[in-house]
């Protein structure tokens, strides 16, 4: 069976505009006054690629040094951090992911 690596992307501090839009909208539409602070963070799941393709994609494909956090396989939260997750159902459409798959698969 192939090794599955995740990797977590997340914009960096003036980066996160997706994020800072996010935070607006679940105070305004949900009515989450108090909250305080929302980290929009992508995972991927990559599998049956050599450990090359798999570094060389994560700095060219998944992450812009410059304005992206990178972290493989595992991602810290505060102690008293709120966390859920969003994913696609099976059988909908993620550009994201069909996105990457294609460029990785250009390497």
């Amino acid at each position: 069976m192939s090794k599955i690596r995740r990797v977590f992307v997340e914009k960096k501090q003036g980066y996160d505009v997706a994020a800072e839009q996010l935070l607006a909208d679940f105070k305004e539409s949900l009515n989450l006054d108090k909250l305080k602070e929302l980290r929009l963070i992508n995972r991927y799941d990559i599998a049956e690629i050599s450990d090359s393709a798999f570094e060389e994609s994560c700095r060219t494909i998944l992450a812009e040094g410059p304005v992206d956090n990178l972290y493989q396989e595992n991602l810290d939260f505060a102690e008293d951090a709120e966390v859920f997750a969003v994913e696609y159902l099976p059988g909908q459409y993620d550009q994201r992911a069909d996105s990457a798959e294609q460029c990785i698969d250009f390497k």
